[in-house]
């Protein structure tokens, strides 16, 4: 499903009255809170870092994707992103099994998992940064607006190794992150100017991919 979509920074601290904020306003929590953990992968020049900084109109960034301890396994994501459009596309995970799984070991999560992830992809893309993080789920009261809010958010460099994805570096950023999301440009965003207003909020480019790997390597 094609959505538009756009994001915004804040300070950390303000989570819990943009909660508050967004169920007066008739906004209901869609999912419970979970925490999100994702492999984001690249090529040995780093493509998809480059194209998605330079702002080349149609980009796409590779990860796998998994909720909490990653006891109901893993989704490998392409996300794409053309104009103000963003979709993803999930790749069969039939179409890994030529390559090796391995376990990831990192230090930063809150939840421990035992789950498996792919050493590389097509063959070309490799493990590059591993990005952890809180995220709530909210929806209005019309379905039109989705907002998700992610706070904790950790980054940690990933070393490849032959029987191991190891991630031992801990980076903690300081602002959190709203999402909104919506299926036509022409949605009334009176909710989100108003959140704008009230909470300082920043719009930024800058995906969590980029962020993560500016801070780490």
């Amino acid at each position: 499903q094609k959505r538009y979509e756009r994001k915004f920074q804040f300070l950390l601290g303000y989570e819990d009255a943009i909660n508050t904020f967004l169920r007066c306003e008739k906004f209901r929590e869609i999912y419970k809170m979970r925490e999100i953990n994702s492999l984001y992968y690249d090529d040995f020049t780093f493509t998809n870092y480059s194209d998605s900084e330079e702002g080349i109109n149609k980009r796409s960034k590779i990860r796998a994707r998994y909720y909490d301890d990653g006891k109901e396994g893993f989704n490998l994501e392409h996300k794409i992103k053309q104009d103000n459009l963003n979709w993803k596309v999930f790749q069969n995970n039939q179409s890994i099994m030529g390559c090796q799984l391995l376990p990831i070991k990192e230090s930063f999560s809150r939840l421990k998992s035992d789950i498996l992830l792919p050493s590389t992809i097509n063959n070309i893309y490799t493990p590059k940064v591993f990005i952890t993080y809180l995220r709530k789920y909210f929806l209005s009261k019309d379905d039109s607006l989705r907002i998700t809010i992610d706070y904790k958010l950790g980054f940690g460099k990933v070393r490849n190794g032959s029987s191991l994805i190891h991630s031992p570096l801990n980076f903690n950023c300081d602002f959190s992150v709203l999402e909104v999301k919506y299926a036509s440009n022409n949605e009334n965003l009176y909710v989100l100017d108003k959140i704008i207003d009230l909470f300082s909020l920043t719009l930024t480019r800058c995906s969590k991919y980029c962020y993560g790997i500016n801070t780490c390597y």
